[in-house]
C-alpha cells in the first residue's frame, strides 16, 4: 500500500470508528442510518484508493499482432471518431486468444498477459448479436496518457478489467447465440436504437447529436465539432446526466400530468395531483437512471 492509501486510511477510518460508535450507542434512528452510510462511504472510498494505488499496465508502445479470439460479447456501443465517423466497438469476454502470425510479438510479450475483456473496434458499423463468436483483430497494449490532464485510459479500462484494445475486428463466425439477454445488455440495445433514431432525424446536426447524448446518457456519441463547441461554450457539464437532468425531467412531468387533469372537470377533486406526480415521477426517473448508468 502507497503512501497516500496510508494517509487516506488516517482521514476515513476514525470516520468509521466514530460512525460504528454513533451506531452502537444512539437511540435515534437518523442519526445510525446516517452512520451506516459514513460506514459504507468511507469502506467504498478506502477501497478505491487502495486499488488506484495498486494498479498497473504494461508500458508496451508497439502493436502486438493480429489474433484470433474467441469469447462472448459482454457490451457494444457506439462512438463518433475524430474524422466524424461513427463506429462500433465491442467488449469481449475472452475464453482463448492465439496469434494468428508465427512472428507476432503478441505471442513473445510476456508482461501481456491472459486479459478478462477486451475493447476491439469494428472495421464495419453493421449491427452485432450478443453471443459467442470468433473474432480476428489487430490488438494493442492500452497507452499511458501523455500529460496529467489527459484522460486516464489506462485506470479506465484497469476498473473495467480490460487489458487491451483491438481495431480491424471483424467476426468470423458465431459460435452460440445468446438467447436470453441480461438487464445491462438490453438496456445497451435499448440506448443504441434510441441513439440511431435520434441521429438519423437530420444528419450532422448538432442538436439532433446533443440531444442523443443528454437522452441515452453516452458521451461517447459526441463528435468532433460538438465537444469542440461545448468545450469553448463551458457547458461539457450538460452532457454528464447529473441532478439537473433529473429536476427538468421531473418539472416535465408534472407539467403533462397537470395538463391531462386539465382536461376533466372533476381530477383534481377525486385525485391528488401531487401524489400522483410523485408517484409517476420516481417511477420515470427511476427507468431513466437505469437507462442511463446500469
Amino acid at each position: 500500500m502507497g503512501f497516500n492509501s496510508c494517509i487516506k486510511s488516517y482521514i476515513y477510518l476514525p470516520i468509521v470508528f466514530i460512525s460504528l460508535i454513533l451506531l452502537i450507542y444512539t437511540n435515534k434512528y437518523l442519526i445510525r442510518y446516517l452512520s451506516i452510510i459514513c460506514i459504507f462511504i468511507s469502506l467504498g472510498l478506502f477501497r478505491s484508493y487502495n486499488h488506484i494505488n495498486n494498479y498497473k499496465y504494461p508500458d508496451v508502445k508497439y502493436n502486438l499482432g493480429k489474433v484470433q479470439i474467441i469469447g462472448k460479447i459482454d457490451d457494444k456501443m457506439l462512438k463518433f471518431q475524430d474524422n466524424g465517423e461513427l463506429s462500433r466497438y465491442i467488449t469481449v469476454e475472452i475464453e482463448s486468444i492465439k496469434p494468428i502470425n508465427k512472428n507476432s510479438r503478441f505471442s513473445k510479450d510476456k508482461d501481456f498477459k491472459d486479459p478478462k475483456f477486451l475493447r476491439i473496434k469494428m472495421s464495419d458499423n453493421s449491427n452485432v448479436e450478443y453471443g459467442k463468436v470468433q473474432i480476428e483483430a489487430n490488438v494493442l497494449p492500452i497507452q499511458n496518457k501523455n500529460f496529467d490532464s489527459d484522460f486516464d485510459l489506462q485506470m479506465y479500462f484497469y476498473f473495467k478489467k480490460i487489458g487491451g484494445l483491438g481495431y480491424n475486428g471483424k467476426i468470423l463466425k458465431y459460435l452460440e447465440k445468446q438467447d436470453k439477454l441480461t438487464i445491462k445488455q438490453l438496456l445497451s440495445n435499448f440506448r443504441e436504437k434510441i441513439a440511431i433514431r435520434i441521429l438519423s432525424v437530420k444528419e450532422d446536426s448538432l442538436s439532433m447529436n446533443l440531444l442523443s447524448i443528454i437522452i441515452t446518457g453516452q458521451r461517447n456519441l459526441a463528435n468532433k465539432d460538438m465537444l469542440k463547441i461545448m468545450n469553448k461554450s463551458g457547458l461539457s457539464h450538460i452532457m454528464s446526466i447529473s441532478g439537473l437532468h433529473m429536476v427538468i425531467l421531473t418539472f416535465a412531468i408534472v407539467f403533462i400530468i397537470k395538463q391531462i387533469f386539465s382536461l376533466y372537470d372533476n381530477a383534481f377533486i377525486r385525485y391528488n395531483f401531487y401524489k400522483v406526480s410523485a408517484v409517476v415521477s420516481i417511477f420515470v426517473n427511476t427507468f431513466y437512471i437505469f437507462v442511463e448508468w446500469f
